[in-house]
């Protein structure tokens, strides 16, 4: 991996991201399968649905900067997927079981809000940067 600007950092950090909700769209439809409740399920197949709109914004990034979308897996989301399968696969009461696949569901919901806000501050840094940049 090579480093040496903004916008090579940039880049890097979107196809992590862009794996990440990648990672959450083939998790999602388990998560749903796997809970008791209706709300849940319900819960889970809005959320697959809004992730599916963020993995489309990010392709519409990557394009627009010229770049592909390959070469980085998200580890962090790789392995609170791993964790969250165990509670999939887990026996016991319904709604202990719903409550174990709410937890590892905002387990894996931190790393992309923390990934979107740091895009949006990263995405208007670099557009002042390449304004500026232009400009001379």
């Amino acid at each position: 991996m090579n480093l040496e600007t903004l916008k090579e950092l940039y880049v890097n950090e979107l196809r992590d991201l862009y794996n990440a909700e990648n990672q959450l769209v083939k998790a999602l439809p388990k998560m749903a399968k796997g809970a008791s409740s209706d709300e849940l399920k319900e819960a889970f197949e809005k959320h697959l649905e809004q992730t599916k709109d963020h993995v489309q914004r990010l392709e519409e990034v990557f394009e627009e900067l010229g770049e592909k979308t390959k070469g980085k897996t998200c580890q962090a989301m790789k392995g609170l997927i791993e964790e969250g399968s165990e509670v999939l696969r887990a026996d016991g009461e319904d709604s202990v079981i719903d409550a174990g696949i709410i937890v590892a569901a905002q387990r894996r919901a931190l790393p992309s809000l923390v990934c979107n806000r740091w895009q949006a501050s990263q995405l208007s840094a670099l557009n002042r940067t390449f304004a500026v940049g232009q400009n001379r």
